[in-house]
């Protein structure tokens, strides 16, 4: 299972002779290294193995990750404040939708404010057309809304399609 840890949870050390490949030092047992982050934006200590997934670009957190107890299972979508995921709630043992705020943007006061508010907005509406709030928090720097999945074709996609969408389903 992967950390996730940001910047500033570990150090970051200067440069040295190895080009622009930046040094770490492992928040688990402070060894020296340097290190390109994976795919997944993930790096790994060569002295414990602990893996950490790096901040600064924003990164997509990979199937079988896990954020302050929900289980990824795949990415759904991505918009300008976040991606979402279909996830597991392993407490609940359900399916659950979970929005990330870009990584890019946690340093934003005013973003994750916004992102907050939506979250607490969201879970005082209770009607059957709009999706309930289940949870909202933060995980190692990382800022979540956990909401009840629905599954189907989204709007875009039908839209794509050519296919009209009647004001009834619509709504």
């Amino acid at each position: 299972m992967l950390n996730l840890l940001l910047f500033d949870d570990y150090t970051i050390l200067k440069n040295i002779s190895e080009g622009n490949m930046p040094k770490y030092a492992c928040g688990k047992c402070q060894f020296e290294f340097t290190s390109e982050p994976d795919k997944n934006g993930a790096i790994q200590c060569p002295h414990c193995n602990e893996q950490f997934i790096v901040a600064g670009e924003d990164i997509e957190l990979s199937a079988g990750s896990v954020l302050n107890g929900f289980e990824i299972q795949r990415l759904i979508g991505t918009g300008g404040m976040g991606h979402v995921y279909l996830a597991t709630q392993i407490s609940m043992q359900r399916s659950i939708a979970l929005k990330v705020l870009h990584s890019s943007l946690t340093q934003d006061a005013g973003a994750v404010r916004q992102f907050m508010d939506e979250a607490r907005n969201a879970g005082k509406i209770q009607h059957p057309h709009i999706v309930s709030a289940i949870d909202t928090g933060e995980a190692n720097g990382l800022y979540y809304i956990a909401m009840q999945y629905v599954p189907g074709e989204t709007l875009e996609s039908k839209m794509n399609r050519g296919k009209f969408v009647s004001v009834e389903d619509a709504m």
